[in-house]
């Protein structure tokens, strides 16, 4: 037993060595060649990331500014609401406002005028009245008033001179009047006019005869003719 002791002591102390020669050469800090191969792998990732960086931002900026001129395409693909619809009649787009509300007239734009349609005067052999029309009981033709007036015509030399006439006023407070027109004592060659207007003509050109309308007369001369009546001419 002796003599083995040396022998079982050596092949320990071998083992010890070569577990320690490995632990240290798996432990043993880099050299100055690994430490640059390091380095330079380092590096190598940096560039390579800030290149794929770059690649990213420098088309989306380009598009970006492109975007901000309405006049230069973006070279991405429009979507199906980039995609501009024109109409064919740009003037029938709706106006918008300053409160968004389209179709709304814009401020200060000029208004259409509406005139009131008060009333209608009608007219037949014994009476002038008003016929009260859409807008009679507003406001706005409170205050509206009609002069008309009725006139005898005689034949003199073949010409109609002025014989007898009278005039009124018609409003909401004198809707109508009853008339009754001065016939001349030859009771021929006479024309009987009811006019909406203020002025009385003292007589009727030549070409007004005794038969049939002078409408267009009274209509020249800034008045309306209601109604007439004529009787044949004198023997």
């Amino acid at each position: 037993m002796p003599d083995q002791e040396p022998e079982e002591t050596g092949h320990l102390a071998a083992r010890f060595r070569a577990l320690r020669a490995v632990s240290t050469a798996a432990a043993k800090p880099p050299g100055v060649d690994e430490v640059r191969r390091t380095v330079h792998r380092r590096r190598t990732v940096r560039v390579s990331l800030g290149l794929a960086l770059i690649a990213v931002l420098v088309p989306l900026g380009y598009r970006t500014t492109l975007s901000n001129h309405p006049g230069v395409l973006t070279t991405s693909p429009p979507t199906e609401s980039a995609v501009p619809h024109w109409s064919a009649s740009p003037d029938t787009v709706p106006s918008t406002t300053a409160t968004g509300q389209p179709g709304a007239p814009a401020s200060g734009a000029p208004r259409a005028s509406h005139t009131p349609a008060c009333a209608d005067p009608r007219a037949d052999g014994s009476q002038i009245r008003l016929q009260p029309a859409a807008d009679w009981d507003t406001a706005v033709c409170a205050g509206k008033t009609f002069d008309v007036f009725w006139v005898t015509y005689r034949t003199v030399d073949g010409n109609l001179v002025k014989y007898r006439s009278g005039q009124y006023v018609l409003s909401h407070a004198t809707p109508q009047v009853n008339y009754s027109a001065a016939l001349p004592p030859e009771l021929c060659g006479y024309r009987i006019n009811v006019v909406v207007g203020g002025t009385i003509p003292s007589s009727l050109p030549s070409s007004v005869t005794s038969f049939g309308s002078s409408s267009s007369f009274w209509r020249s001369s800034g008045q309306t003719l209601l109604w007439f009546d004529t009787s044949p001419p004198c023997a």
